[in-house]
């Protein structure tokens, strides 16, 4: 028989979370002739779990993955026994960084700069509010060095209190 096909299709080679990660690894499979029974989703050698009798595009949730780089393949198998493993995506899980606020300048009367540290790879949401607890998000980033440099071209008013955090993994 055709071995089933299968891909990985979600996380993208390349992604990094922050650790420990939970979140889904999703796939596509096909059989000619036959059925896809099961789909193995594996870290490297390691065995994440199974879908049985699987959809066309299944979706496996990972838990508590710990920092480090993984390789992640599917096996499909179909209803003879036939198997195919997908082309690996590489990911990699960090242990995210103290986030340190630092350099406050007021630049003008609406331009406020400031800088913040960040772990490479990981998302950032900046908030900013005139009055506390009433924080809204104004920006959001993907880190591409230790340290991120903010402008905020609207703080306008006496007072704005400004907050960054880690936008939580897909």
């Amino acid at each position: 028989s055709v071995p089933p096909s299968v891909a990985i299709t979600a996380p993208t080679n390349g992604a990094v979370f922050a650790a420990p990660w939970t979140g889904t690894i999703q796939a596509t499979v096909s059989a000619t002739g036959t059925t896809v029974s099961k789909v193995d989703f594996l870290a490297g050698a390691t065995p994440l779990g199974t879908v049985t009798n699987p959809p066309a595009n299944p979706i496996f949730t990972v838990t508590n993955l710990p920092a480090g780089s993984y390789t992640l393949t599917a096996v499909a198998t179909d209803s003879l026994g036939a198997t195919k493993t997908s082309a690996g995506v590489g990911i990699t899980i960090v242990t995210p960084g103290a986030i340190v606020l630092s350099s406050p300048k007021r630049l003008s009367a609406s331009a406020f700069q400031f800088s913040y540290s960040a772990t490479p790879g990981l998302g950032y949401v900046v908030l900013r509010s005139g009055a506390l607890p009433n924080l809204a998000p104004i920006s959001t980033n993907t880190a591409t060095s230790n340290t991120v440099s903010f402008l905020d071209n609207n703080a306008t008013g006496p007072a704005n209190f400004y907050r960054v955090r880690l936008v939580p993994n897909p």
